[in-house]
């Protein structure tokens, strides 16, 4: 006998769930003459999910309808949009491909496919590399959710990329050797001043140091003579202390400024030729990916063809 479970009453009509013989759950009303089927299954859904937890079984169904008819039209939406960008591709107008490729990036951010059409639209097939950062999202895509026939068509294009990473890799080489010996002048020209500077710095302190601690033993002591040499001497010493201190804080601040001189040297953000450099680098290691993706190096590396 299948069992039965009561979910809703409505007058005369009671709306119930019972287990068929596969043991899935059906929906009949009972009411009336007699039992009239519903031509509908209960969709399941999350126990998370408190909108469906005080919806009827129609409404669930229908709701689950309408999810299927978004889905269904996401995925035509997607496929015109991939066609499209295709044609475009292929009539060489790169700009409303690229337009095309992000629209359906929209609908589908993890498709392997539109990664490829995106790496096609964005270098012009191939040919401009100027929009690194954009390719190297795209190759990211590629990688990780394009087929085995996406992957194999791109192979063609790794002789286009090749020479690009090759000549961006002397670049940036070159302006790594620059940046360093750059560096090296400066370093040593720092460090000397920082040097100097911390023993004029010492130096000071040790003269703001003596009379402020001479100072304050003839304070204790001031009054203990009736001509007043100690308060002279009070007042002498704390006069020196004074003036010390103040040639104490600008030699410490010119320290200071050596010492942050010779910190801001090691950074390549600091100057431009450092700046250039890093961006060269930058465009390297993202050239470097999609050269991988798309020549087939699952590894992401790509020294082999460099050396």
């Amino acid at each position: 006998m299948a069992e039965e479970r009561l979910i809703d009453d409505d007058k005369d009509r009671k709306y119930k769930i019972r287990k068929n013989e596969d043991g899935e759950d059906e929906l009949y009303i009972e009411g009336g003459d007699g039992e009239e089927e519903i031509g509908f299954e209960v969709p399941e859904f999350d126990t998370d999910d408190e909108e469906a937890a005080v919806m009827t079984p129609e409404q669930l169904a229908e709701r689950e309808r309408r999810r299927e008819e978004a889905e269904q039209a996401r995925l035509k939406n997607l496929e015109e949009r991939i066609c499209k960008a295709e044609k475009l591709i292929a009539e060489g107008d790169y700009e409303a491909a690229g337009y095309e490729v992000l629209n359906a990036e929209k609908l589908d951010e993890k498709n392997g496919e539109v990664g490829a059409l995106k790496l096609r639209a964005f270098s012009c097939d191939f040919t401009d590399f100027t929009k690194t950062e954009e390719l190297a999202e795209a190759a990211e895509i590629v990688r990780g959710f394009a087929d085995g026939d996406i992957k194999e068509q791109l192979k063609d294009y790794a002789q286009n990329v090749l020479p690009v990473l090759q000549s961006a890799t002397v670049e940036r080489d070159a302006l790594e050797k620059q940046n360093e010996d750059k560096k090296n002048e400066r370093r040593e020209f720092f460090k000397k001043r920082a040097s100097k500077s911390s023993v004029w710095f010492i130096t000071s302190l040790a003269a703001f140091i003596v009379p402020l601690i001479i100072a304050i033993v003839f304070s204790t002591m001031m009054f203990a003579r009736e001509d007043g040499v100690y308060l002279i001497l009070t007042a002498v010493f704390a006069g020196i202390a004074v003036v010390t201190f103040i040639s104490t804080l600008i030699t410490a601040h010119r320290y200071w400024e050596d010492l942050r001189n010779v910190k801001l040297n090691e950074r390549n953000s600091s100057t431009k030729l450092g700046r250039a450099f890093e961006q060269k680098k930058i465009e390297v290691e993202r050239l470097t990916l999609i050269y991988a993706v798309v020549s087939g190096n699952s590894d992401g590396k790509a020294d082999n063809d460099l050396s």
